[in-house]
């Protein structure tokens, strides 16, 4: 089915509006599909060995994907600004993080000849690679420029789920469009001024085992102002692999469970968006896990806390949370380690702020191990239904038990999760936000002891941050609150 068909379709069935529907489908890309299955003309090929100029060696450790065939696509395919005719060769080191790509133009005049792979380079099964027209939505509203410029739309989450479920046109490559999540949800990894140049998804019948996972998706993209002046060489290359969301992990264990489709629908529809940072990952780098945090002179480091996290906010804008967040700046979170703690300060730094990296109040205060903060959207459900105002207004159901025990042996998330419902520790506190309507959980930590040493007192402590709709709209972070909760 087209991709707008299908989203149409679903939209529709969904209850959302025609004129919310007719948004959402303008800003629709299009995008060139290349898979070895269909009836389309054949635009390139997958694998074998690349025809490059003398001038050109094959990158050494680096697989031939694809070559493409400029002249062979047709001027709408795509609105990249494409040279006219040659090849493009497309690159990559294979690996489940890999970021170690190449893209090489050969020009059509250009004499060439098939090259020899490189040593330990697999060559893959050679397969031609036939086109056909699509159009593209992004799973992330945010990466429409068009949207990200515009005022927000209380429909946005709706749109996101369901874009995050069209089938499209599955296909080895696509040229151009907005892209496809895989399992990590990390996102297209598109910059600023930058656009996606080509995405690969990969499974072991093409590839085998190179990418050490059952599906990998290998992202190309580049620079717009490179892509004109044809400096392909300035492409960057990054790679995403299939791993579950919450909503995933609950749909399986749901089923296992036996509970109806319809149901499993409901408690899905009950979840908030959120944004799951941890320091292993390849999405984007968007604040350090302890270190040095950078202040202004006026605000001291806090007496006997311990600096957690510095979150960028500008590199989290694009994802989509509850939190009414500003769109620059930095969020710094302290907090005082011990067993049970409940002292804590958020501090927000606003963009343009002169910053010097702060110095620790005294020789007890610990400074943990820095490392960079990797951001992945996911999806929160709360651990007991009443948590969600929209379940108490709709009344009890008979599988509330059955969802709270489902809900509650989902797998956490890695050490922040931004937004959402939290997760509760086994100390006995819950998650302490008493009315989601009023209040919402700005952040919440997962420490272990190889994070923070015995600090906290525990083998695993969990570290909520807290604060009113009100308060957070007036950025009043001093109103934050902190409590902790430990492994009982």
């Amino acid at each position: 089915m087209h991709t707008l068909t299908e989203f149409r379709k679903t939209a529709l069935e969904h209850g959302m509006p025609q004129d919310a529907i007719d948004y959402w489908v303008s800003l629709a890309r299009p995008y060139l599909s290349l898979d070895g299955d269909g009836n389309g003309p054949v635009m390139g090929y997958f694998g074998g060995r690349p025809a490059l100029p003398a001038s050109v060696p094959w990158p050494a450790g680096h697989a031939h994907l694809a070559s493409v065939d400029l002249a062979a696509i047709p001027g709408n395919a795509t609105d990249l600004d494409l040279p006219a005719d040659g090849t493009l060769v497309f690159f990559a080191v294979p690996g489940k993080t890999s970021t170690v790509g190449r893209v090489v133009h050969v020009p059509a005049d250009a004499a060439v000849a098939e090259a020899e792979p490189p040593d330990g380079v697999t060559v893959y099964a050679r397969f031609p690679l036939h086109g056909v027209l699509n159009v593209s939505l992004p799973e992330n509203a945010a990466d429409s420029p068009r949207y990200a410029g515009a005022e927000p739309r209380d429909d946005r989450a709706l749109f996101e789920r369901i874009s995050d479920d069209l089938d499209g046109l599955s296909a080895v490559l696509r040229l151009g469009g907005f892209g496809t999540w895989n399992g990590t949800e990390t996102g297209v990894p598109t910059g600023a001024g930058e656009v996606l140049l080509a995405e690969f998804c990969l499974d072991p019948s093409e590839v085998g085992a190179d990418f050490e996972t059952e599906y990998a998706t290998v992202f190309y993209v580049i620079g717009r102002d490179d892509l004109g002046a044809r400096d392909f060489a300035a492409a960057r290359m990054a790679t995403d692999f299939d791993k579950s969301t919450m909503l995933d992990d609950f749909r399986e264990a749901a089923r296992r469970k036996g509970m109806p489709d319809d149901a499993i629908d409901y408690w899905v529809s009950l979840a908030r968006p959120c944004i799951a940072v941890d320091t292993e990952g390849i999405g984007p780098v968007v604040g350090h896990f302890g270190g040095y945090p950078s202040l202004p002179a006026s605000v001291a480091w806090p007496v006997h806390h311990a600096h957690l996290a510095t979150i960028d906010l500008a590199a989290i804008g694009k994802y989509t949370t509850e939190l009414d967040l500003p769109t620059a700046g930095t969020l710094v979170f302290f907090a005082v380690p011990e067993i049970g703690s409940d002292e804590g300060r958020v501090v927000y730094v606003p963009a343009g702020e002169e910053c010097t990296e702060a110095e620790p109040p005294d020789d007890q205060t610990s400074v943990y191990d820095r490392a960079a903060l990797h951001a992945t959207p996911d999806w929160s459900l709360p651990d007991y239904a009443g948590a969600n105002p929209r379940y108490l207004a709709d009344g009890a159901r008979d599988d509330e038990d059955l969802f709270a025990e489902i809900s509650w042996d989902l797998p956490s998330y890695g050490l922040l999760v931004l937004g959402g419902f939290g997760r509760s520790n086994t100390g006995g506190l819950g998650v302490p936000v008493d009315d989601f309507e009023t209040h919402l959980l700005l952040a919440e930590f997962f420490l272990h002891r190889g994070d923070v040493g015995d600090d906290f007192g525990t083998d695993y402590t969990t570290v909520f941050y807290m604060c009113s709709r009100e308060d957070l709209a007036a950025r009043r972070f001093e109103a934050v609150e902190m409590v902790s909760d430990f492994l009982g």
